[in-house]
């Protein structure tokens, strides 16, 4: 989470405990990397931690959308 408090709804903090007993099933190297990908959905927008990272390279050796 971030370093200032932030105040979560109590829908989004059930889904940062779901999401982190996901993440606990992975190893400690795909953890990390799932962790960036991974949030909880906001439509207010409002949340800073909650939004996707995305359009990162792909992983040598993982099959991509285009194959």
């Amino acid at each position: 989470m971030s370093t200032k408090e932030e105040r979560f709804s109590p829908k989004i903090e059930r889904s940062f405990k779901l999401i982190d007993e996901v993440l606990s099933g992975y190893p400690e190297k795909a953890r990390k990397f799932r962790e960036k990908h991974v949030k909880p959905n906001d439509p207010t927008g409002t949340c800073t931690t909650c939004q996707v990272k995305s359009n990162i390279k792909s992983r040598p050796g993982v099959m991509t959308v285009r194959g």
